[in-house]
């Protein structure tokens, strides 16, 4: 399969969909970064596959301990008493709250899943910008 996908370019011509799709089908491997009017997302893919997604303007619904909140998995200050160890042992939210039994891993994956999708879905609708 010929590669289509150009290095950089502006999203009126090559939509982030068809972008993402072809990264896919070509098992890719780096990041995408997307800017549009309100934001700039990049997009961590490995493989094809999306691993990662962070918006260079924090949203607060994408935070993990809010998701993890929203869900049901942990109170707030379960979350609070997480992220105050999180500064000394240097260890990621969602290992943390697996380690403590409070979300099992297929959870974590699924809440790991939406935060991608609450950053990646709103540039999916982008119709002018530029990516690379």
């Amino acid at each position: 399969m010929k590669l289509r996908l150009p290095q950089a370019g502006r999203l009126e011509e090559y939509p982030v969909y068809r972008i993402l799709a072809d990264i896919a089908a070509n098992k890719l491997t780096g990041v995408l970064t997307v800017s549009g009017d309100d934001d700039t997302v990049d997009v961590y893919i490995n493989q094809g596959n999306c691993v990662r997604a962070s918006s260079h303007y924090a949203r607060e619904n994408t935070h993990l301990g809010k998701l993890l909140i929203l869900r049901g998995f942990c109170s707030d200050s379960q979350i609070d008493q997480l992220l105050e160890q999180q500064k000394t042992k240097l260890i990621l939210l969602g290992k943390m709250v697996a380690d403590e039994g409070l979300v099992s891993e297929t959870e974590l994956s699924r809440v790991l899943e939406d935060q991608i999708l609450l950053v990646i879905f709103p540039c999916l609708t982008w119709t002018r910008g530029v990516y690379y």
